[in-house]
């Protein structure tokens, strides 16, 4: 079995899913109609945020004619830090409501180039999407049964993301942006007999505030007759990545595994109610349902070796949660609302174990759930589309209390992060 030593970023990598809208059905509520071009520009901005990563691990042993018989695969190996980060760009509107640009940003020993677009509502609030190239140095060391090799590699990935960015004051704006980034495969290392690589994928939370050196101003009309009091229920998709933090277990070597990951999809179904205190701020509860699959796995796999052939597979799933949360958030503009968010989430994890070939029967195949409970805490976008459809871009990281990992090979704390967007009806 693999033994984790260590293998962690020397960078907080920029990462995450985008899922923010560019445009909505004609005449987004209470635009604002003005023929000029505020976010025309160049801007410079300093931020921070939290990243997390899954390493998915495949170390293959070959024969002396070079084809493999054994294949360990684990996916995977966790990382979570903090970091901060530089950022300059520059902007080109070209309608009322549209803009396109580049920007650069820089954290630790990581960078990224990125295009941005999107859709500005009421002048001083815009939502976007962005895409492009990020390079981030890894370092550490893995082993095999005592064994390893120290691992220092440049790896290139393709980022994908979104976010919204509101004018505070002239010229300063704050920006709520995720971001997902998908390293593809690295070579680890490559030994006679012995091939180790790795797959990244990373996601990050960051807030920045930015110098504009155009002319974009806050909100400066009304907000008379704006009424965000109702009923709401919204369906919506998005992605989270999982980090398994003291994870402690003799596994039969030298050593410990202490960080496990994971990642995965999920779809979910939500209710709630606000309330409008005064002319710009809400408060409300929220209730939902969440179906994922935010997986573990590890699995070997023996492939002719002295006529052995056989598969042992293991893996921990969380399969749904069911969450209670309230938030509380300001308007900055009629149809914009940002907001924090926390509460208590219950979810339940499910792991399976499965032996195939000529290791069947071995080991009885085995399967097992836990329900768990968590802390929630996060931060979203809300914006009005239309008098009753609203949509909105939420960041979620949940602490859950300890649970088993693997069939229980591991005991652990598990932390997740989760991006999702979800449309709403507003009644």
């Amino acid at each position: 079995m693999l033994q984790i030593r260590q293998y962690s970023s020397r960078a907080s990598v920029a990462l995450a899913l985008g899922l923010m809208a560019l445009w909505a059905p004609n005449g987004w509520a209470k635009a604002a109609t003005t023929d000029a071009r505020p976010w025309d520009g160049c801007s410079v901005g300093l931020g921070g945020g939290y990243t997390f990563a899954d390493h998915n691990i495949k170390d293959t042993f070959s024969d002396s004619l070079g084809s493999s018989v054994l294949s360990l695969k684990f996916d995977g190996i966790g990382l979570k830090t903090a970091m901060a980060e530089i950022q300059v760009g520059c902007d080109k509107q070209f309608s009322e409501h549209y803009l396109a640009g580049v920007e650069a940003d820089y954290v630790g020993a990581g960078f990224s180039v990125l295009a941005r677009a999107g859709r500005i509502v009421d002048d001083a609030t815009l939502l976007y999407v962005i895409g492009g190239w990020t390079r981030t140095d890894f370092s550490g060391s893995l082993g095999f049964a005592g064994l390893g090799a120290s691992v220092n590699v440049a790896a290139d990935g393709l980022s994908f993301g979104g976010g919204a960015e509101t004018a505070l004051a002239e010229h300063v704006t704050a920006k709520l942006e995720y971001r997902t980034t998908n390293y593809g495969v690295t070579t680890l290392f490559n030994n006679p007999g012995e091939t180790m690589t790795g797959e990244s994928v990373a996601h990050s939370i960051r807030a920045i505030i930015s110098y504009r050196f155009g002319d974009v101003k806050p909100y400066a009309g009304s907000f008379d007759g704006v009424n965000w009091t109702d009923f709401h229920v919204g369906v919506g998709v998005g992605a989270g990545i999982a980090n398994y933090t003291g994870a402690t277990a003799d596994i039969g070597l030298s050593g410990d595994a202490s960080s496990v990951g994971g990642k995965g999809f999920l779809g979910t179904v939500e209710g709630g109610y606000d309330v409008q205190i005064g002319p710009r701020f809400i408060v409300g509860a929220i209730g939902d349902y969440t179906k994922s699959d935010i997986a573990s796995s590890l699995s070997l796999d023996i492939t002719n070796f002295m006529g052995f052939s056989g598969k042992i597979e293991d893996k921990t799933a969380m399969t749904e949660s069911f969450s209670i949360l309230g938030r509380a958030g300001v308007l900055s503009s009629p149809n914009v609302l940002w907001y924090g968010l926390g509460g208590w989430t219950r979810s339940t994890f499910a792991s399976a174990l499965t032996l195939s070939g000529d290791l069947a029967g071995l080991l009885p195949d085995q399967s097992s759930s836990q329900t768990v409970d968590g802390l929630t805490l996060g931060l979203g976008v809300e914006t009005m589309l239309s008098q009753n459809i609203s949509w909105k871009t939420e960041y979620r990281y949940t602490r859950y209390n300890q649970q088993d990992v693997f069939s229980g090979l591991f005991a652990a704390n598990a932390d997740v992060m989760t991006a999702r967007s979800v449309l709403s009806y507003r009644f």
